[in-house]
């Protein structure tokens, strides 16, 4: 699906036109044109390069959708890759999606493998910060700038779980706690990897417009300058919660070894109480009589049964005063 809109600079005004009105509307001045393709096919696709006539390498990556985030600069314009990530609070499983941005002079265009940030998103974000739409940049960062900030919900989701299971594995260690912590790696760890190259390449977004050679526009910079610090940041909560929770394996080991410990000592403590039964039982072969015994003496029985009871009970209530049970 193509979604076209054409922006008046002057008045931050938009309209929706036809995919077969860009021709004519680009390159007009004063006009900003956005094309969003959304799931594009092979045909919408050869209408892209044929009405832009992009580079066969910046097409070719765009129908891969296997970049990492990267900036390439063309002959006027950028090709920008970034990936918008989903995440499923029941299976803790963790997506990526490719958004490819074509970012010229005076046209955007924007390609999302699933669609992910809206216009109506991107009019709510333009009608927040109170500004008009100035240049192609300002409307990149919109949509960068959207996709970084739903990263922190996400983030923030694993954080508060990691705590939970930090109390759970404390409290009472069991695979299942286990699996999640695993999980939750696979999900950093494809987080990480998706963060790490889109810092990459809004660091070198933002060298690149320091000259202003391909848009003149003194604002871009501040503004992937505020998206490069968001990114920083996740940064640094998806490594700190890595390491959260390679501590959880840590302690999920220790918590299992010391319920281990904790069963050795009790199952210790009922062979001790046995064995010192078995010794007395043992010891006199049990060749008396006398009760459930057939012997003369009618209270040989009692007093062995007796004695065994006593020294149990000893025995349990040392053990237990020692702590051991």
């Amino acid at each position: 699906m193509i979604i076209v809109e054409c922006y008046e600079t002057d008045t931050g005004t938009a309209s929706r036109i036809a995919p077969e009105q860009v021709p004519q509307n680009l390159h007009r001045e004063g006009t900003l044109i956005w094309v969003d393709l959304q799931q594009p096919d092979e045909n919408e696709l050869l209408w892209l390069s044929d009405t832009f006539h992009f580079h066969p390498l910046a097409m070719d990556d765009v129908r891969k959708h296997q970049q990492r985030a990267k900036i390439d600069r063309y002959e006027g314009y950028y090709f920008f890759v970034a990936h918008s990530i989903a995440y499923d609070k029941d299976s803790l499983a963790v997506e990526s999606n490719e958004i490819d941005l074509f970012i010229g002079q005076d046209y955007l265009v924007s390609i999302q493998e699933t669609p992910f940030v809206s216009i109506a998103e991107v009019h709510r974000r333009l009608d927040d910060a109170h500004l008009t739409v100035e240049s192609t940049p300002f409307l990149a960062y919109l949509i960068i700038d959207a996709v970084v900030d739903y990263y922190f919900p996400i983030i923030d989701d694993m954080g508060d779980l990691i705590d939970e299971l930090d109390a759970v594995i404390i409290e009472r260690p069991d695979r299942e706690a286990l699996q999640k912590i695993f999980r939750l790696r696979r999900g950093l760890l494809l987080t990480r990897k998706r963060i790490g190259p889109l810092r990459d390449a809004l660091n070198e977004l933002i060298r690149e417009e320091e000259s202003e050679q391909l848009i003149p526009h003194g604002n871009a910079r501040l503004y992937f300058t505020d998206v490069f610090d968001h990114v920083l940041r996740l940064t640094d909560f998806v490594d700190t919660y890595r390491d959260m929770l390679t501590g959880s394996i840590d302690a999920y080991q220790s918590s299992l070894s010391n319920v281990l410990n904790i069963n050795i000592q009790r199952l210790t403590v009922a062979a001790t109480v046995l064995a010192t039964a078995t010794l007395i039982t043992g010891f006199f072969g049990m060749n008396v009589h006398g009760a459930f015994i057939n012997t003369r003496w009618i209270y040989a029985g009692w007093i062995i049964l007796v004695a065994l009871v006593i020294i149990t009970v000893v025995e349990i209530w040392y053990f237990r005063r020692k702590g051991w049970i």
